[in-house]
């Protein structure tokens, strides 16, 4: 007697979109499957349901290629890195380098508003970006803040920032914190400051006085080309209210 697989339970599908269900079972008829950046979250997540890695690497190279295209990065960013994501940590890996090689044109592109904020973070916890000093994460992650207009989780925001920096870094992100004038925003940072300096003094002394630590290097290249991040922060703060 031949192993039967199980019989596919249909009210586990009762939450896809009908559409998205009817273009999978045609895949397994002609193999082809239609697909915009739109659909490809969920088609993605049916297809690991479904447990056919063949329509998920489909899935996740046909996001991959888009994201080679400038117009389509953004929504790319947001699709494989927003906190439902089931997008593989490569899949995920790639779009970012190419975020990172465009930053600029992301960060003043009018839709970055609207990224989700874990979509934001993954491109800020990062160890290689185009930043002189940690200041600059600082300031697109504030940039983010005030676009959304504080409508953010600002403990989880701030925890992108590494604060084992030198006196002036900290004090230059402290001044852009004020600038921004949010008391959560202050309270989160302050916090991190604090944790900051025990890392730091952690590291310096005596291993037996403090439990073990994880202190990842501050980021930045003096010679990074990020003098637009300063300009764009500063054109923002001037006009917020007093």
């Amino acid at each position: 007697m031949q192993n039967r697989q199980p019989a596919v339970n249909v009210m586990d599908f009762m939450d896809f979109d009908p559409d998205a269900v009817r273009r999978m079972v045609n895949f397994f008829y002609s193999g082809v499957l239609p697909c915009s950046l739109a659909e490809a979250p969920e088609l993605l997540t049916l297809a690991i349901k479904l447990q056919v890695p063949s329509v998920k690497a489909m899935i996740e190279k046909f996001v991959i290629q888009k994201a080679a295209e400038l117009g389509s990065l953004l929504d790319c960013w947001n699709i494989t890195c927003n906190k439902n994501s089931e997008f593989s940590i490569r899949a995920k890996d790639i779009v970012l380098s190419y975020v990172i090689r465009n930053l600029e044109q992301m960060v003043l592109d009018p839709r970055f508003s609207q990224l989700d904020q874990s979509a934001v973070e993954a491109l800020l916890r990062r160890n290689k970006l185009p930043v002189r000093t940690e200041a600059d994460v600082m300031r697109l992650a504030l940039i983010y803040f005030v676009l959304r207009q504080g409508h953010v989780n600002a403990q989880s925001l701030m925890n992108v920032v590494r604060y084992n920096c030198d006196d002036n870094t900290i004090i230059q992100m402290r001044q852009d914190v004020m600038c921004v004038d949010d008391e959560m925003l202050l309270h989160s940072f302050e916090h991190n400051c604090a944790y900051g300096m025990w890392q730091t003094r952690r590291f310096f002394s005596d291993d037996d006085l403090w439990p073990e630590s994880e202190m990842l290097p501050p980021r930045g290249q003096m010679d990074a080309d990020c003098n637009w991040i300063l300009a764009q922060f500063s054109s923002m703060v001037q006009y917020l209210p007093a």
